[in-house]
């Protein structure tokens, strides 16, 4: 990690110019660590100017990126190419059409849904599953107002065809936790799984420019109701 980072270490001496010079700007240019984001951002800005987007391979013009892809997408996150597959799957509505897009969208997460298994991440001997009581007893004890939400599931991971990365039934026994500990708690318990369209999604979980619109404006309001709740305790309170 260090050496990565530009520490140097005698007994791995860097070899040649090349491996010199990425040490240099790994620890002298401060935005190394987000050269993706900043490269991506070089090429938005040229292209807003009207810059001719560079490339050493073809003179071969790039297909472009249809406005409509922004709308759901940061231009960080998205292609022609893999917007193409995302839109096939939104006409096609086939599992596998969808697995395709998730993978020319640079995500992993398909692998690591295939051992999310109620055996190996069910709530049973879940360390964690304790920490959240620990939290919630904290909280309770402090007088502190808590609300318990269980962030979007994409809808078509219920599709039969996604069996083997979906378990329906791990995603019940989390809602039927959630609940349980929020009422013994004196919490509130929100439920939004099944809140947001399918179009509102990366993967199963992970949420695009739309879906994070509508949960974001979802929390605002039930901060907004907590709020009005917490000030009609208070009048109750202060009644004579």
């Amino acid at each position: 990690t260090f050496y990565d980072a530009s520490v140097e270490l005698p007994a791995l001496p860097r070899q040649g110019a090349e491996e010199q010079l990425a040490a240099y700007v790994k620890q002298y240019w401060k935005l190394y660590r987000y050269r993706f984001f900043a490269r991506e951002a070089v090429r938005t800005t040229a292209v807003d100017w009207g810059l001719p987007r560079s490339s050493f391979a073809s003179e071969t013009p790039s297909p472009t990126l249809p406005p409509e892809a922004l709308h759901y997408f940061p231009a960080v996150r998205i292609k022609p190419k893999s917007y193409a597959a995302w839109n096939k799957w939104r006409r096609s509505r086939r599992f596998e059409d969808f697995v395709t897009w998730v993978g020319m969208s640079g995500s992993r997460a398909l692998g690591l849904y295939l051992r999310q298994t109620m055996e190996t991440y069910g709530p049973e001997g879940n360390p964690q599953v304790e920490s959240l009581r620990w939290l919630l007893r904290f909280l309770q004890e402090q007088d502190i107002r808590m609300v318990l939400i269980y962030f979007p599931e994409n809808p078509v991971f219920r599709d039969p065809a996604a069996r083997a990365y979906f378990d329906p039934d791990l995603s019940d026994a989390y809602a039927d936790l959630f609940a349980r500990e929020a009422e013994s708690h004196g919490a509130r318990f929100v439920d939004l799984r099944d809140f947001v369209e399918p179009e509102g999604f990366y993967d199963m979980i992970h949420l695009n420019l739309v879906g994070m619109r509508k949960v974001s404006d979802r929390i605002s309001d039930i901060i907004e109701e907590e709020w009005r709740a917490r000030q009609q305790r208070i009048r109750i309170a202060g009644a004579p």
